[in-house]
């Protein structure tokens, strides 16, 4: 499914590329061509080695998890992820006009935002966690969920003759 959806996503933005060679504009060709080399890189660094694939995988059985465990999740992470996050940095911009010290506040701020937008994604995890101890319950890590689609359990005989059942039909 990584294969597929890595292609799907260099093949939009050469969709956007082929866009802006029609608008015959040196700018919209220069931000096509930036996007479509910045996701090619993007798949060198996280595909050719089996290692680095764990860490998108990893990530999104996370995000997964989370959903199912919480249904508002979907919504808050829409939020804070996509308006919340990129709104705050865009407000951090305006410091970068300050000089160099502007420059090293943003920096600062922009990584402090990121780290802040990972521990409310875990933190949902954290919370899962604590209440299934409060319960008495034990924790079943999620990390133990196949990859890949396992193959069907095939029938056993039990008994002989014209009497025999399979054990779908017990």
């Amino acid at each position: 499914m990584l294969p597929l959806t890595l292609g799907a996503n260099i093949g939009t933005t050469c969709t956007a590329f082929l866009a802006s060679i029609v608008t015959e504009k040196k700018d919209a060709i220069q931000i096509a061509l930036c996007h479509l080399f910045f996701n090619i890189t993007g798949i060198l660094i996280w595909y050719p080695v089996p290692p680095m694939r764990r860490i998108p995988l990893g990530m999104s059985r996370i995000m997964a998890d989370n959903i199912v465990r919480f249904r508002m999740f979907g919504l808050y992470y829409i939020i804070v992820g996509f308006l919340l996050t990129p709104l705050l940095l865009l407000a951090f911009s305006f410091t970068i006009s300050l000089g160099t010290g502007g420059v090293f506040l943003n920096v600062i701020l922009d990584l402090f935002t990121i780290a802040l937008l990972f521990v409310l994604v875990l933190k949902f995890e954290w919370v899962d966690i604590i209440r299934a101890k409060f319960r008495g319950e034990t924790m079943q890590p999620s990390a133990d969920l196949p990859l890949e689609e396992s193959e069907p359990e095939k029938p056993t005989v039990v008994g002989d003759g014209d009497d025999a059942m399979q054990s779908t039909d017990i």
